[in-house]
């Protein structure tokens, strides 16, 4: 099963509003900020080296509550990457910044966690329940993004399929490891 999460920003939010109501978008950007303080979603942003470039780039979407996707349709994927950007967000420090990671290519990576001056850790979340139905841009994007943001810790949530796999691809190799949602949800934050 393939999910790629939908990307947004206040420019392309405006463009589908004004189609249906009267709006400005110093209005839409009010509203989003309101529900952004009432926690009913977040936005996470791409990772950059350059802060005005993390500032301008397009922003994934979560829900506090995944039974708000019951308003569109279900997806057992989405609902688990919310799931783990929920449970990111409870173990965050005040130290701590979390991030998406998409280059070029399009190879992403769900969640850069940054301790400090450093990225900690790369999560990449998929229902997966062997590893033969891991998609190969899963890892393909741990790896490119483990490399370029100097992280070894490269961690794949995944259904229920638990391993740990040393994989290269183009020259780039890393040790991954592959741990089943409900045991990576009730292990202790690092």
């Amino acid at each position: 099963m393939v999910f790629i999460t939908i990307l947004v920003s206040y420019d392309s939010l405006f463009r589908l509003f004004k189609q249906r109501i009267k709006i400005t978008k110093a209005t839409l950007i009010n509203y989003l900020h309101c529900f952004e303080d009432a926690m009913i979603f977040f936005f996470v942003r791409r990772y950059y080296p350059s802060v005005k470039a993390r500032i301008v780039s397009p922003r994934k979407m979560y829900l506090i509550d995944t039974g708000f996707g019951l308003f569109g349709s279900k997806d057992i994927a989405r609902d688990m990457e919310n799931a783990v950007f929920i449970e990111l967000l409870r173990r965050m420090s005040p130290l701590t910044d979390l991030y998406y990671f998409k280059d070029q290519q399009g190879y992403e990576v769900d969640f850069v966690i940054k301790r400090l001056n450093a990225v900690g850790e790369l999560i990449q979340v998929t229902y997966a329940s062997a590893f033969d139905e891991v998609d190969r841009r899963e890892w393909r994007g741990l790896l490119k993004a483990g490399e370029l943001l100097k992280c070894k810790n490269l961690v794949c949530v995944t259904w229920d399929y638990e391993a740990e796999k040393e994989l290269s691809w183009f020259g780039r190799t890393g040790r991954i490891r592959f741990i089943p949602l409900w045991k990576w949800l009730l292990r202790l934050s690092r």
